[in-house]
């Protein structure tokens, strides 16, 4: 596991475990797993949409 791709990966084994907490609107909000892993696979639509692929 060499990058936070890895280490995303190997969390996602326990999908529903809390990765980190973020102070929103006067409250905390506990952020999963799951959540994170569809927050990057959104970002990698997109990067891909404007033509960028790995590597670049």
């Amino acid at each position: 596991m060499a990058n936070i791709a890895g280490l995303l990966k190997a969390r996602l084994a326990t999908p529903e475990r809390i990765l980190y907490r973020q102070f929103l609107e006067g409250g905390w909000r506990e952020i999963s797993a799951r959540e994170i892993a569809a927050y990057a696979a959104r970002w990698q639509a997109f990067l891909r949409a404007e033509g960028l692929a790995p590597g670049d």
